[in-house]
């Protein structure tokens, strides 16, 4: 009928609104001088906004631990029905501590990127610091990232051990299958291509200041590499704290899934990651203003003038 409909409706107006006035009020209040400083002490101290995702977050996954219990004791046919709403509040909880985990990705990456970037072919390094140094100063925007993919992730492992576990699955499991990776797929690239197509300004900066494009396209590559070993790292931690204690019983135990599923979902992930981050670069690159040292430059000339 249509209550559900206008139920439907009704959230998602109030949530559209929330969230652009929750987006909004921060710029709205912001003073000019403060929000020039701001990039330089992003990250720095406990903020309000750091307080209420902390607190969303230990909600969140305690929410979902308690659904995860009260599921596994109830009916077991029931288990199958209620997978997916325990699976949605673990991620409630991932986007909630999405700056943290970001600035955590980042950290423990760090070294290992630094090695492998380290020889003067691959740029010296000098793009993993760039990178590491905008993950830690835009954790937020990292994390906007990080929860699609986790979701991506999460749902696809659910999915794949469920027709794993079943002999013959019919076509219409395959097919709903496919339909809600590419449905998942499809929101996690269009974020992660809105956030990249926001970034003009900066690639100009850095190619301004002498960074070659060669050096951007290596710091957008350690981004995305990093975005998704951290969106991987949520999306199968959440499916293994959902499926361990419910896998059996909703037929998606996860140990019915081969390596090679595993390591063709990471591959999947990663393409995706790449793909969407580096999509509108070569408009960035084409809209900076000509060679670093020329536009350096310019920008002399008009500060001078």
């Amino acid at each position: 009928g249509w209550p559900p409909a206008l139920a439907a409706a009704g959230v998602l107006v109030v949530t559209s609104q929330l969230g652009g006035l929750l987006a909004a009020h921060r710029a709205a209040r912001a003073r000019p001088m403060d929000a020039l400083g701001d990039p330089a002490g992003a990250g720095r101290g406990i903020t309000a906004t750091g307080v209420v995702r902390g607190v969303g977050a230990v909600l969140a996954l305690c929410g979902g631990a308690v659904l995860t219990a009260i599921t596994a004791a109830g009916p077991r046919e029931e288990v199958g029905e209620h997978l997916p709403l325990v699976l949605l509040a673990h991620l409630v909880g991932v986007g909630f501590a999405g700056p943290a985990i970001g600035r955590t990705a980042a950290r423990l990456l760090a070294v290992p990127v630094r090695l492998v970037t380290a020889p003067r072919a691959l740029g010296g390094g000098a793009a993993a610091e760039l990178a590491f140094a905008q993950a830690r100063a835009e954790s937020r925007r990292l994390s906007s990232a990080v929860t699609p993919l986790a979701l991506v992730v999460a749902f696809m492992l659910v999915k794949l051990a469920a027709l794993a576990s079943v002999a013959e699955p019919s076509w219409v499991d395959l097919f709903a299958t496919v339909l809600y990776a590419a449905f998942a797929a499809f929101a996690a690239a269009n974020t992660m291509v809105l956030l990249s197509a926001e970034r003009r300004r900066e690639v100009a900066l850095l190619r301004a200041v002498g960074a070659g494009a060669g050096q951007v396209v290596r710091m957008l590559v350690v981004e995305a590499v990093t975005v998704t070993c951290a969106g991987f790292g949520c999306g199968a931690a959440v499916a293994l704290a959902v499926t361990l204690p419910l896998g059996d019983a909703a037929g998606a135990p996860l140990s019915s899934l081969p390596p090679t599923t595993w390591l063709g979902t990471a591959a999947g992930v990663l393409a995706l990651a790449l793909a969407a981050t580096l999509a509108p670069l070569p408009g960035h690159l084409r809209r900076a203003s000509g060679p670093p040292a020329a536009s350096a430059a310019r920008n002399r000339e008009m500060t001078t003038s």
